[in-house]
């Protein structure tokens, strides 16, 4: 147990080493603070094949557990903690933080569209005729965020479901509507999540496939959720009604 302080620094460490900011890199090491449960399998099985006297499994086992009694407290707190030892670490300079840790700039940005898949394509281009060069496109995918740029659409590399996304995010004031267009409703309710705990003061729009999703989503304060089967419906019955009638 005497070891466990030095097993987080050294997660610290590694971290560090890779250039992620002291927030990250500080949350990783409190969440792997404690010893692994597989660690006890692993005793367990040498037990079994006579390579491990019992007493050391005992020795063991009450030691993942009692790191898991520590662990759970600093992980409770762990902002509190950041908050306090902040001022004593610096990030790595912007230009050598690690690409998956980088701060994330909005920019003047009115409208973020949270998915830039097909119904996140169109909702961009859409948006962008009435607000002009004042939208922005969040995408998972790297080879995605690449094919939206050299089509020319402001798309950045994000998982807005990540709670660290929001943490990263440094100019949000400016943004009056977000779009949760991805195809996972999950991911959207998860994302709605963290845009609440923001206290964003917005407008939020999302979509769905299902009726529950729906609900679930106007429960969690969404300003206008659509089921996409049925607006496709509706749209190709438009389309329908405008060009052959």
């Amino acid at each position: 147990m005497l070891l466990l302080p030095l097993k987080g620094l050294l997660y610290y460490l590694v971290f560090n080493g890779f250039k992620f900011r002291v927030r990250t890199s500080l949350f990783a090491s409190l969440t792997l603070f404690n010893y692994s449960e597989f660690g006890l399998i692993v005793g367990g099985i040498a037990y079994q094949m006579g390579m491990l006297p019992g007493s050391i499994l005992v020795a063991i086992a009450i030691a993942v557990s009692l790191s898991f009694m520590i662990s759970a407290p600093l992980n409770t707190f762990s902002h509190r903690i950041y908050g306090s030892v902040a001022k004593y670490f610096h990030d790595p300079a912007p230009e050598v933080i690690n690409h998956n840790d980088q701060l994330i700039d909005l920019g003047r940005a009115k409208v973020v569209i949270l998915g830039m898949g097909r119904i996140g394509s169109g909702a961009y281009d859409e948006m962008n005729m009435a607000f002009p060069s004042q939208v922005l496109g969040i995408e998972a995918r790297d080879d995605s965020v690449d094919q939206h740029i050299s089509e020319g659409r402001h798309v950045i590399h994000g998982d807005a479901t990540d709670p660290d996304f929001w943490s990263r995010v440094t100019s949000s004031k400016h943004i009056e509507i977000i779009l949760l267009a991805m195809p996972n409703s999950q991911a959207n309710t998860i994302a709605m999540e963290q845009i609440q705990e923001l206290e964003f003061k917005g407008k939020v729009a999302a979509i769905a496939r299902y009726a529950d999703e729906l609900e679930q989503l106007q429960e969690l304060g969404v300003d206008a959720a659509f089921n996409i089967y049925r607006e496709a419906g509706s749209g190709f019955a438009r389309h329908v009604k405008e060009q052959l009638l």
